[in-house]
């Protein structure tokens, strides 16, 4: 054994192995992105939220699920109230499409605005969501969303950065706006929920494709909006 190893047997006891160091933030961020899997990623990690939140007897806090699920990157911070907005068995909850819409309006906003970090204030992080119900509308979508995923390729970047992120966050603010009125309409904010979770996923996973897909889709939501509220 040499000097060197004697020296290191003497201070390090047997079988004692020294700590990993800890990850940095950013590391902790980016596994927490995966983008060949955005919507499963996101849909698993609320689904998880949601059980260990025990804050609130049969409850779980909106902020939480955030937390959970996008931490402060936009575009999974974007995905998690379109895809509360898309579920039925969510989406149909008293007052949900007002709060998604709202959320959805705040954090694109942020984006024109170009904030660096999203903020959402404590009085929305602060709303309480059903867990039976969240739990059951997520795995009720897990194969659709599955589906979906598979659909994702990282192609045409340019339409999710610059002018063509601006756009797709006009969209998303059009289509916010309508799921205020279409709250009264059973099921109707799916029309612009569907708009906003494509150009959404395709934010997060670095696909203009779908931002593209999104953005007439919103055109398509906002005339078939207008037609079913001047029809009520």
């Amino acid at each position: 054994m040499s000097q060197d190893m004697a020296r290191r047997a003497r201070f390090e006891p047997s079988g004692v192995r020294p700590m990993p160091a800890p990850r940095s933030a950013a590391a902790d961020e980016r596994s927490r992105q995966d983008p060949s899997r955005p919507l499963t990623g996101i849909a698993e990690r609320l689904a998880a939220a949601g059980d260990g939140d025990r804050q609130a007897e049969g409850r779980t806090d909106l902020g939480t699920l955030l937390q959970a699920a996008a931490g402060n990157a936009f575009g999974p911070l974007l995905l998690v109230p379109a895809v509360l907005a898309w579920l039925p068995v969510i989406g149909a909850i008293p007052g949900m499409s007002i709060l998604t819409g709202a959320l959805l309006a705040l954090i694109a906003g942020q984006v024109l605005l170009g904030r660096r970090h999203p903020w959402v204030p404590a009085r929305l992080k602060r709303i309480g969501i059903g867990r039976q119900a969240l739990t059951r509308g997520i795995d009720a979508a897990k194969p659709w969303l599955a589906a979906l995923d598979r659909l994702v390729s990282r192609r045409l970047s340019w339409m999710t950065r610059g002018s063509g992120r601006h756009l797709a966050m006009l969209c998303i603010l059009g289509m916010a706006a309508l799921m205020f009125p279409l709250a009264v309409v059973p099921f109707g904010v799916m029309l612009p929920a569907t708009a906003i979770l494509a150009i959404a996923l395709g934010v997060t996973a670095g696909d203009g494709a779908w931002v593209i897909a999104g953005c007439f889709a919103s055109a398509a939501a906002a005339g078939a909006s207008a037609l079913l509220l001047a029809w009520i």
